[in-house]
């Protein structure tokens, strides 16, 4: 199951999809995947705001997350020591690549960050892996 929610992220909008998808995940015992991009629309608390987003994804349950965007890589900061295995990426395009070789199917993939990032990309090459 792949959910598409690239358009607009803040940090409440990214905890409020990562508990939907922790709940069904709870729910049907699928892995939890979660490619995370870059919250652009944060000004002066960008930083603060991927933080509090690397926090609540160290206790999301996620298998795998995969930050995307230079600020993202504050995500993948607040998940060292983790047993969540993490990865940051600077582009869609290299995202898409990891995404295309780590995710497998009856996976739970939460896309979730900025359209300006470029996660759209991600959920394209997805669907088209997958369909």
């Amino acid at each position: 199951l792949l959910v598409d929610d690239c358009y607009n992220a803040n940090a409440s909008s990214m905890f409020a999809a990562i508990d939907t998808i922790r709940e069904r995940v709870e729910r049907t015992g699928a892995r939890f995947v979660a490619l995370l991009g870059e919250m652009r629309e944060l000004g002066a608390a960008a930083e603060a705001g991927h933080d509090e987003v690397g926090r609540e994804a160290r206790e999301s349950g996620a298998a795998l997350i995969l930050a995307v965007g230079p600020l993202a890589s504050r995500i993948t900061f607040q998940l060292l020591g983790s047993p969540i295995t993490h990865v940051h990426v600077t582009t869609a395009e290299d995202a898409a690549a990891l995404a295309r070789e780590w995710i497998v199917q009856g996976d739970l993939v939460l896309v979730k960050g900025s359209r300006g990032i470029g996660t759209d990309l991600v959920v394209e090459r997805l669907k088209a892996e997958f369909a």
